[in-house]
């Protein structure tokens, strides 16, 4: 479910220009925050550049930093509201389980009696295999960088 800026179908991009209702909690000439319809914890946020993308690998530097930036931000909002902990996630295509194609990140606040646990089944790999992992993520690093 690709959605998108230019056919009027962002539902992220609504709620920034006003079409549709959204709790904001921060609004600046780069950035908009709004808590979450469907929150993992009261408080989630989800901040988003106002610029539509719909992916953080296409997302210019200089806004992913602004996106970020005002993520800190609210993650020290929590800490001052007592929260004992700050989850930040950025879902990236549909099978890392994003839904919306504008670019955000959400904001979750948290508390040792929450009752989530985020943590997932993790894997061991042989030296061989870390080694071949590394060496081709090398290789793609280096054909980015030369451009």
């Amino acid at each position: 479910m690709s959605e998108n800026r230019e056919n009027g179908k962002c539902i992220f991009c609504d709620i920034i220009d006003g079409k549709a209702p959204g709790f904001r909690v921060y609004e600046d000439e780069d950035v908009f925050a709004c808590l979450d319809k469907f929150p993992i914890t009261a408080g989630h946020t989800l901040v988003m550049p106002k610029m539509h993308v719909a992916a953080l690998v296409d997302l210019p530097d200089q806004a992913v930093g602004r996106m970020f930036g005002v993520s800190k931000i609210i993650g020290r909002a929590f800490y001052r509201m007592k929260y004992t902990g700050v989850n930040y996630f950025v879902n990236e295509g549909s099978d890392a389980g994003q839904v919306i194609f504008h670019v955000h990140c959400h904001v979750i606040p948290r508390m040792t009696s929450d009752g989530l646990d985020f943590r997932v089944r993790r894997s061991r790999m042989t030296e061989s295999e870390m080694s071949e992992a590394a060496s081709r993520i090398r290789s793609e690093l280096e054909k980015i960088v030369e451009g």
